[in-house]
């Protein structure tokens, strides 16, 4: 019998079809997850840096703060700053400005305190802004709350408090806006006379 016998070796068609769909499914799949964590993982960097910038200038305002005479605590441009006797006998003023496209900034100036002067909102110098970068927040979102510490025949009875509301937002749109609130207590246990 003399018939014709080949061998093949080798793919169909069909096959090869079936095979690249798979192959194309799965990399679908991969990219798609991939594409996810990156977009994650950027979100996870900018919140990071939101917060980091945020709590950098809190930091320094509160180390300030904590050490100053909290009987001179006293807000200033309808809660927009903050003025205060430091433990160096300085006055200084912290106030949130509002600059193009809602960027925010904390700006810090202080100034000699008059001798039996108060510590008022007059006579600063240019402030040196601390903060601009990844945050920005709609005028009137940030404010300072002051509640000056009570003296009682030159005793503290109450400590002062400086308390600082923000709702901030990131640049980057896929991080969620923060809302923020931080006080401060003084440690100082005697009136700034």
């Amino acid at each position: 019998m003399t018939g014709s016998h080949t061998d093949h070796k080798g793919f169909t068609l069909l096959e090869l079809v079936v095979a690249t769909g798979i192959f194309a499914i799965f990399m679908l799949v991969i990219v798609g997850m991939f594409s996810q964590f990156v977009f994650t993982q950027r979100r996870n960097i900018a919140e990071q840096a939101l917060l980091e910038d945020v709590r950098t200038v809190l930091k320094i305002l509160e180390r300030e703060a904590r050490t100053a005479f909290g009987s001179t605590y006293q807000t200033i441009d309808s809660g927009q700053g903050v003025v205060f006797v430091n433990q160096s006998g300085d006055c200084v003023k912290y106030s949130w400005g509002y600059g193009a496209d809602a960027e925010i900034s904390l700006g810090r100036a202080e100034r000699n305190v008059e001798v039996g002067g108060g510590c008022d909102d007059s006579g600063f110098g240019t402030q040196n802004s601390m903060l601009r970068s990844t945050i920005y927040v709609e005028e009137g979102d940030a404010k300072f709350i002051a509640e000056p510490a009570q003296t009682e025949d030159e005793l503290l009875t109450t400590q002062g408090f400086i308390t600082t509301f923000m709702n901030v937002q990131s640049k980057n749109e896929t991080v969620p806006s923060l809302k923020i609130q931080s006080s401060v207590t003084s440690r100082q246990t005697v009136p700034y006379e």
